[in-house]
């Protein structure tokens, strides 16, 4: 059994431990684990305890940053600090390492939910990833929704 530490929260609010099983494989990676990255937290940052090659794939939800306009997008930064810009007067991430999901903004829940999005990249057992929604920090309290992901690791 593989086990990641999932923090919520990239101010280290919450603290969740998850088991993965290797099942669920599609093609040369197999289940790692499923986690949920909500639009009402700063974050979830992901620490394998295996080297190797993850594939994040976002497999369904969608979220609104308190404008009714529905996204799925997901700022992905790794083994280092959330890089913001305040040029709108509050620190925004800027520069991801990579994004998964979709900067589409749909009317309608049903329709910005976007399955099978996905990210591959190489993560190192002392490293980690965080996700984020993009909106300013410390802005969270009107967003509302959730993007689900699983993590695939490369065999």
């Amino acid at each position: 059994m593989n086990r990641a530490l999932v923090r919520g929260g990239i101010l280290g609010l919450g603290l969740i431990l998850i088991s993965g099983c290797d099942q669920g494989e599609r093609e040369d990676y197999a289940f790692y684990q499923a986690f949920e990255v909500s639009a009402k937290t700063e974050g979830v940052m992901f620490r394998p305890d295996l080297p190797g090659t993850y594939r994040f794939t976002i497999t369904g939800g969608a979220y609104t940053l308190g404008n009714r306009l529905w996204l799925t997008a997901l700022a992905i930064y790794i083994d280092g600090p959330i890089r913001t810009d305040s040029a709108s007067g509050r620190p925004h991430p800027v520069s991801p390492d990579s994004i998964v999901g979709d900067f589409s903004l749909e009317p309608d829940r049903t329709m910005a939910e976007q399955v099978g999005l996905e990210r591959q990249t190489a993560i190192e057992v002392d490293e980690f990833a965080y996700f984020i929604v993009p909106d300013d920090l410390g802005t969270f309290g009107d967003n509302s929704g959730s993007v689900q992901m699983m993590i695939e690791r490369n065999r």
